[in-house]
């Protein structure tokens, strides 16, 4: 059987930007070596799941890869607690967020938090937020989870709050 690269460009696909003259970053971007690859390469579109699923990229990838993500799908939070190097057994659970930037009254300014928050301070908002995270049994098999000092405030403990966002 003869070697193939197999390249997938996740997450690639953008909106055209006005600034770029109506490009999309990647039109606008210089990618010799892409292009290369392309031009030497087969491209295509690939239906990763079934019509009216969404193509999320977990189950996408695990559908390239040739597991039925209908069988082995585990859901994001198992892909990033193991690409973390976090300890991840049979049975336990993982759970994926964002770190996101609040504005007034809770309002979720960016879901990402300014896509830009360095490694440095992820760490330091997850210690914060494991420091201060509580979690309560409710009624009923509910739970209830209250971080202080996380909301939109002059006291935030986010480092992206405190790099003037």
């Amino acid at each position: 059987m003869r070697p193939i690269l197999y390249v997938i460009l996740d997450g690639l696909g953008d909106r055209p930007i006005p600034a770029l003259g109506d490009r999309t970053p990647l039109e606008a971007a210089t990618i010799p070596e892409l292009t290369a690859l392309a031009r030497r390469g087969r491209t295509g579109l690939v239906q990763t799941v079934g019509k009216g699923i969404a193509p999320e990229s977990d189950v996408a990838v695990t559908a390239i890869l040739g597991y039925d993500p209908f069988t082995y799908h585990t859901g994001r939070g198992v892909f990033e607690a193991v690409g973390a190097g976090m300890p991840f057994r049979d049975g336990d659970l993982a759970l994926r967020g964002n770190f996101a930037t609040g504005g007034e009254g809770l309002r979720i300014l960016d879901r990402r938090a300014g896509r830009d928050l360095t490694s440095e301070e992820a760490h330091a908002l997850a210690d914060a937020v494991t420091r201060d995270l509580r979690l309560e049994a409710g009624s009923r098999g509910r739970s209830a989870t209250r971080i202080p000092r996380m909301g939109a405030s002059k006291g935030s403990a986010s480092p992206a709050s405190r790099r003037g966002r």
